[in-house]
């Protein structure tokens, strides 16, 4: 008999695309692989584990990029003094 809490599963926690590897993410971001390493375990680009492997959710990395560059727009351009 199967346990019927393990048979449930919620949907919308599956994505629809697959998952993305460390070399995804660095071709999507053109950064180095140390670097998203890095920014995943500091927890400054969402990601998850799957066992010892480290996995990227593709609508998560493009919403956390376009909160990048909307806070990046916040920012007030600083002037050059004459002097």
């Amino acid at each position: 008999m199967t346990n019927p809490r393990s048979a449930k599963v919620d949907a919308l926690a599956i994505p629809a695309e697959q998952l993305w590897t460390v070399a995804d993410v660095c071709a999507f971001l053109r950064i180095g692989r140390n670097a998203v390493y890095g920014m995943a375990a500091r927890h400054e680009l969402p990601s998850l584990r799957v066992g010892t492997r480290v996995r990227f959710v593709p609508a998560d990395v493009r919403a956390w990029l376009e909160q990048q560059r909307l806070a990046g727009a916040a920012l007030p351009l600083l002037s050059r003094s004459s002097g």
